[in-house]
């Protein structure tokens, strides 16, 4: 995983804020399966997974439920988006959706 861009949406899908590229807090490398999303994090070293199904550029993931859409395909890189969650933070509802960056190996 090379980075993720955070985006901050109101209700109305208008830009609240925008954030400078982070790193993907220790995870390093997505292993993608013919059935599984496969984590690594090498600050923990801990492994973990989720089955998934794809329909057309969507990956389902039942658990932990999520959906990412492939925003990007090539032989070097993969764009994987995921779509946050609204939560009220003051008078405002507010998501935070990601755009996650991976070199393909």
């Amino acid at each position: 995983m090379r980075n993720v861009d955070p985006v901050m949406y109101d209700r109305q899908d208008k830009i609240v804020a925008t954030y400078a590229p982070t790193d993907a807090a220790g995870y390093t490398q997505l292993t993608i399966t013919g059935t599984e999303l496969q984590y690594y994090n090498a600050v923990t070293n801990g492994r973990s997974s989720s089955s998934y199904v794809r329909k057309g550029d969507q990956l389902t993931c039942p658990q932990p439920e999520r959906s990412y859409t492939i925003r990007k395909l090539t032989d070097k890189e993969l764009d994987l988006y995921l779509r946050g969650e609204y939560q009220s933070y003051g008078n405002q509802d507010t998501r935070i959706d990601f755009t996650i960056h991976l070199d393909r190996q």
